[in-house]
């Protein structure tokens, strides 16, 4: 009596393997919301670093110095002066600590847009600049009058951006390198 045999090559069962795989990775590739919370947690270590380091990263200098020039707006004190005498000990980009509070996650009040496809993250402090920027913004690109070198708040180095697109890349492929 002939028995009935079944063969599936090892090809076959990978072939079939991968592409369910590969429908799961579209899948959460389409809505990668459930990894923000860990880049906002990069972007809140980076900032944190940041600040504490007036600018300075392993591919960045320190921020500009403060301006020892005179001012009339202050009363012929330089900013540098100003500051120390109304805020002493305070760190360059920290004057209240109301921006270095939101950018770094402890105020819990920044600006934030999740989508399924990108996060936008930043400050949100009100300045009348008349250019349109926050106070973070004003500091990123500095100011012409009166006059204020540009200080960029945020500064991503390559080791945040590839530790980013680790988390990305962990959500999307169901794995972790941990």
């Amino acid at each position: 009596m002939p028995r009935g045999r079944l063969r599936i090559p090892r090809a076959a069962i990978a072939q079939r393997g991968f592409a369910q795989y590969a429908q799961q990775m579209r899948e959460r590739a389409r809505d990668v919301r459930p990894a923000w919370d860990a880049v906002q947690g990069i972007l809140f270590d980076a900032e944190q670093a940041l600040f504490e380091n007036e600018g300075r990263t392993n591919e960045h200098p320190r921020w500009a110095s403060l301006s020892d020039n005179p001012s009339r707006w202050l009363g012929g004190l330089s900013y540098k002066e100003w500051k120390e005498d109304n805020f002493p000990g305070n760190p360059i980009l920290t004057l209240t600590s109301r921006m270095r509070d939101q950018l770094t996650g402890l105020s819990g009040d920044h600006y934030e847009v999740r989508t399924n496809t990108y996060l936008t993250f930043g400050s949100n402090l009100p300045v009348d600049s008349g250019e349109g920027h926050d106070l973070g913004g004003i500091h990123a690109v500095g100011r012409r009058w009166p006059p204020m070198p540009a200080r960029e708040p945020f500064r991503i180095t390559q080791q945040n951006a590839d530790d980013i697109a680790d988390v990305l890349v962990d959500y999307v492929t169901g794995t972790s390198r941990d």
